[in-house]
């Protein structure tokens, strides 16, 4: 988790969060939860304060939240004879290579293109291939990115693949419940 909030100036890390670890994890039950709407009991950031509650609830999750925060991590996604799918149809599966990075997609058992993109790099309306981003990238960037390709974004970091993040996922994230980003 601490990559995934590394981008915020270390002064709102101090303000906003308290990140519940292991030896706290009694302390942690008693802290008030939150979804990204401020709302009590969801599960979710925990802010420290009334003051933080209100910040969260008011920041614009769009520009926040990374892919790596939301995304369906690698150890939830389905697999098969070392393929990955990246749906649970199973429609598109990814294979990779030595490096475990994305190297070959097939959608509906017929190859199909992967592009890798940067952070700020976006793609064309209709580009039909399946996109390879940063893990980094923003959320209101992946919303993009699924909505011109209509497929879901692998994430990778140094090319290595860590995820995916499909239209669950965002929704998921939008409304507050992020169980995919917990295990990686």
């Amino acid at each position: 988790m601490k990559q995934a909030i590394g981008f915020l100036p270390a002064c709102v890390l101090a303000l906003a969060w308290t990140l519940p670890s292991a030896s706290l994890a009694a302390e942690a039950k008693a802290i008030p939860t939150f979804d990204l709407q401020g709302h009590r009991g969801a599960r979710g950031l925990r802010p420290a304060d009334d003051y933080v509650a209100e910040f969260v609830r008011r920041m614009n999750p769009l520009k926040v939240l990374t892919g790596e925060m939301v995304m369906r991590t690698r150890a939830r996604m389905d697999r098969a004879d070392g393929a990955f799918f990246l749906d649970v149809a199973r429609r598109y599966r990814l294979s990779l290579d030595a490096g475990d990075a994305p190297s070959e997609l097939r959608l509906d058992g017929e190859p199909h293109p992967l592009r890798a993109v940067g952070e700020d790099e976006g793609c064309a309306q209709g580009e039909h291939c399946v996109i390879v981003a940063p893990a980094t990238i923003s959320l209101q960037a992946l919303i993009q990115l699924r909505r011109r390709t209509g497929h879901p974004v692998v994430l990778a970091e140094a090319g290595r693949l860590l995820g995916v993040c499909g239209e669950a996922e965002i929704i998921a994230a939008l409304a507050g419940r992020n169980e995919g980003a917990a295990e990686t």
